[in-house]
Parts: structure tokens; C-alpha cells; sequence
């Protein structure tokens, strides 16, 4: 089963955003499971202090890493995130990096009719800097806003198409992840544990995980079908994801014309050595 961890972007004690994922975690039990850490036991950060120094931060920091993916429900303060959460993911990037390449989700309730969508966009950029480097999922905005009358006296979000919107960015949420640490997996697996350099994928120890598309080079291979090989054919009822909708977006011209694969990599990164696709996409996606 999927195991994903919920923090709960607040110290109060009363949190529409812990109430958030409390109902998360009792209505898709059956999905994945979802273990929700408070960080009120969290110190303020301090760059004169080590987290070895607090034990419930190490604990924290091995269940991110642990886990599939991450959700963050974060209130909106002043029009950006609490600072009980910037304290904690500054702690969480500091001399530990539980984020590197986690898939996240960022959702939020708010008093406020708006949502949370600053504090969102704000926390986006803050998981994408050098000492996170999260996976953030792209669109799928959920923000709950008039979160006091959004909820009943159990717990559960009232309105049914709030409800049916949110299963819609949650199961996006579900496929990305599956996408995300199954690349994380192909790329741990082709890099050697002594030396930390990357096996040639034409080696014969090493066969190729692209279903068999050579990739040597002038091989003319089309861009688009090396794409749909890696991470299955976009705008199918099956095999359609947020990542490739991401990728459609980032080569829809490349797509289109069937430009080769190798002609491709040349135009946007100029000359490159590797035969890896993973490598390309990898690189496109860390810098859009």
C-alpha cells in the first residue's frame, strides 16, 4: 500500500488544516496510508544548533524519507505560510534533506474566501530551492476557502463537488507519485553504489529499461516515442498522468514534428554524451 505522511502546516490548537487531513486520512484508507505529524514539538530553527541535537526532528526526517510522497496542508498568514512551517523546512533542509525528489502536494484551508493560494505559491518556491529540491505537483490547486461553515461537527467536508474535485487532484496526486519515485528507481538503480557514476546504458550488464529502443547514436528515433516508452503514451484513459501532461508541455513543438530523440537534446541542452532519456527529462523538469 502507498504510505504517504501529512504535515500539518499550524501550531494551533484548533486547525481547519489538521481537520483537512484528518478527513483525508479516514476516507482513503482504503487508497494508501496516511500518517499525520504535528510540528508543534518542533524548536525554532537556529543555525547554532545541529538536528542532532533534537531527536523529534531526526524522527520526522526518516519518515519523509520514508515515505512515497508527501502532503502539506498549509494555512495562509499575513498572505504566506506559518512560520511554525517555515522553522520546520528549514530544519528539514539544513544538515537533513528528506524532500530531495519527494513528491509533494500542497493543499490548504483558510478562513478566507481566496484560500490559501498565496502561501501555496510561496511554499511552492520554497520546496524547489537547493536544500528541498521537492517534486511539487504541478496545478491542482485545492483551496478550501470559508473553511468554518466548509466542514460539519464530524469532520467531513460538506459540499459534494468540493469533495469530487479534490478526489480528482488527489488520484493525479497518487499517479505522480507512482511516476516520480518509479524514475527515482530507475535512476538510483543505473547509478553505481562505490563510484556514484552512471552505468552506459549500451552496456551489456546493464540492458536497456525503454522497452528496447536503441539509443545509440543517429539512430532517428523519434522524440515523442521515446517519451511515450519511458512514461507511457499521454491522453489515454490508461496510462494519463500529470507528468505527462508536464511534458507535453514542455515539447509540444518536439512532439508534434517526430523529431529525433538525439536532435532534440542537441537543440536544447547542445551536444550531450549521454544515451539516458531519464537523464534528459530529468533535467528539463528540474529547471522549468
Amino acid at each position: 500500500m502507498i504510505k504517504l505522511v501529512g504535515l500539518v502546516g499550524s501550531n494551533a490548537k484548533h486547525s481547519y488544516n489538521r481537520i483537512l487531513l484528518q478527513w483525508i486520512k479516514k476516507n482513503y484508507q482504503q487508497q494508501f496510508h496516511l500518517e499525520i505529524i504535528e510540528l508543534t514539538s518542533f524548536p525554532l530553527f537556529s543555525q547554532n544548533k545541529k538536528t542532532s541535537s533534537y531527536p523529534i526532528i531526526q524522527e520526522v526526517s526518516q519518515k519523509i524519507q520514508s515515505a512515497d510522497g508527501v502532503l502539506i496542508a498549509c494555512p495562509e498568514h499575513n498572505y504566506t505560510i506559518t512560520s511554525c512551517l517555515k522553522s520546520a523546512l528549514e530544519w528539514l533542509s539544513y544538515d537533513l534533506h528528506p524532500f530531495l525528489k519527494k513528491p509533494v502536494y500542497i493543499i490548504g484551508a483558510s478562513y478566507s474566501p481566496l484560500g490559501t493560494g498565496r502561501s501555496q505559491l510561496h511554499l511552492k518556491e520554497i520546496l524547489q530551492s537547493p536544500g528541498l529540491d521537492a517534486w511539487v505537483l504541478p496545478g491542482n490547486e485545492f483551496l478550501l476557502g470559508y473553511a468554518r461553515e466548509a466542514f460539519d461537527e464530524a469532520g467531513n467536508i460538506k459540499d459534494i463537488a468540493t469533495k469530487d474535485y479534490f478526489n480528482t487532484c488527489l488520484m493525479h496526486f497518487l499517479q505522480f507519485t507512482s511516476a516520480v519515485n518509479g524514475i527515482n528507481s530507475s535512476v538510483t538503480s543505473q547509478v553505481d553504489a562505490t563510484s556514484g557514476a552512471s552505468e552506459n546504458y549500451s552496456s551489456p550488464s546493464h540492458p536497456s529499461q525503454t522497452n528496447n529502443i536503441s539509443l545509440i547514436e543517429n539512430t532517428k528515433t523519434p522524440f515523442d516515442d521515446i517519451l511515450d516508452n519511458i512514461f507511457g503514451t499521454p491522453r489515454t484513459q490508461f496510462n494519463h498522468t500529470a507528468f505527462d501532461n508536464v511534458l507535453d508541455g514542455l515539447y509540444p513543438i518536439k512532439k508534434k514534428a517526430h523529431q529525433a530523440f538525439e536532435e532534440v537534446l542537441d537543440q536544447v541542452y547542445g551536444k550531450v554524451t549521454t544515451k539516458n532519456p531519464n537523464d534528459a527529462i530529468l533535467v528539463a523538469w528540474n529547471n522549468q
